[in-house]
Order: structure tokens, then sequence, then C-alpha cells
């Protein structure tokens, strides 16, 4: 840009030594149309290669500007990117670092231990009793002992089973506990896997009365028969010790 605008100088100087030039002869020689025809054209010639110069040049600085405000964007589009990029990883890393790997086997193992014993006490699954819609999610209510209630913490995850004449076992979806209210249980459906056996308990729920069907139980998610007759309690605490260990060496 720097190289256009400097030729043009030298043209509009040439022009106007030109025109000043066929000034003079015309002024010497007496030719006044040739001076007037003379300067008309020099001036036309310069003014016109000046202006072509002038419009290159400010179409190359409009460019520059284009150019510019792009790169700026995708820099800060870059910047933006690369920071959530750190954020995701330094996430992946917390979520599959040592201590939240160990923290987290210590609520599993906890869990389990709790959802064996509430399965060893209810040797007969819990049937669902009611079914109720609110705000737009369903809830199903089922009948839990106190007693072995206290096996059971929010948030759960059970299972809802349908269970055919026949024996035939269907998984319908997918619970969490929700609260507990007297001697009933809410749980709140939070994944449907049969979309037919789940129809039944909506068409239910819609009811007044909101009575749910025969045949639909609840059992943990977890198989917990997994796990046999291993003493979860002293795995949990082998754990426990294996993450102050870690703990330490981390200097946390």
């Amino acid at each position: 840009m720097k190289k256009i605008i400097f030729c043009s100088f030298p043209l509009a100087l040439a022009g106007s030594v030109a025109s000043i030039g066929a000034i003079i002869y015309a002024v010497i020689s007496n030719y006044i149309l040739l001076n007037v025809v003379g300067l008309f054209l020099v001036s036309l010639i310069a003014g016109t290669y000046c202006y072509m110069f002038y419009d290159q040049a400010s179409q190359e600085r409009c460019k520059a500007r284009t150019e510019k405000t792009r790169r700026e964007k995708a820099e800060a589009l870059l910047s933006q990117q690369s920071g959530e990029a750190m954020a995701a990883i330094e996430s992946i890393l917390v979520q599959f670092s040592v201590t939240t790997c160990l923290l987290r086997l210590c609520e599993l193992l906890e869990g389990t231990n709790r959802l064996r014993q509430f399965v060893q006490s209810n040797p007969n699954p819990p049937e669902i009793r009611k079914t109720i819609i609110r705000g737009g999610k369903l809830f199903l209510v089922a009948m839990i002992d106190p007693s072995n209630r206290r096996f059971v913490r929010t948030d759960d995850h059970f299972m809802v089973v349908n269970v055919a004449d026949d024996g035939l076992v269907t998984e319908a979806a997918v619970v969490t506990v929700a609260q507990s209210h007297g001697n009933g249980t809410f749980f709140e459906v939070t994944q449907i896997l049969n979309d037919s056996a789940m129809a039944v308990l909506h068409i239910a729920a819609e009811n007044s009365d909101g009575r749910a069907p025969d045949g639909y139980k609840l059992r943990p998610q977890l198989d917990t028969n997994l796990f046999g007759t291993h003493d979860l309690n002293a795995a949990r605490e082998v754990v426990l010790l294996a993450l102050d260990v870690v703990k330490k060496s981390m200097g946390v």
C-alpha cells in the first residue's frame, strides 16, 4: 500500500510539470488554444492516474481493516475455545484423579452394602401402590416398612420391573428415591426403558385414585448379588486407608 501511495506522487508531479511546461510553451508561442487543450489533456491524464492509484490504495486499506477484524475475531474465538478445552481437560483430570476415584469407590461400597441389606430384609420386592403426576413428572409410591427404610437414601437408583402372570420380567424404567412420607416412599421416574409397560402406569396416574396395576415392583438398579458375601464394610475401610495414604503423599 505504501508503494502505491509513493508511486502516485511522481505521477502527480509529472502531470504538474507537464502542465506548467505546456502553459509556458503556449505563452511563448502565443498558442492560446494549444495551451488550453494541452493543459486539459495533461491534467485529465494526471488526474485519472492519481484517482486510480488513490482508489486502489483505498481498497487496500479497506482490505487491511477487514483482515485485521477477521484476525481479531479468529484470535478471540481461538482463545475462548482454548479456555473451554482447558476447562474440559481439567474436569476430566479431576473426574479421574486417584482421590476422586477412591472417594467414588467408597460411596459405591457404602451404597451397595446398604442396598444389599435392604434386599436381604425384603425378600419380596416392594410393589408400586400408587402413581402420581406432579409438575409433568411421574412419581411412583411404594410401601416400605420404616425399619427397612433406613437402608434407602435420597437419589438411590431403583429399577421398575413388571412381572407378568407367566413369570416374564420386563424392565420398565429407572427411578430415584425422591422422599418418604408416612409408610410411603416416593420414586421419581428418570428413564423409561419400556414404553408400553410405562404407558400403563401413566394411564393409572391420570385416574382419580391413581391406583397402580398389579405386577409392578421395585428392586435396586445395581445387582447386589454380584458382590456375593464379601464384607463390603471392610473393603470400604481399606479404600479409606488407601485414600488417606494418597492424600498424605500429595501433601493434601
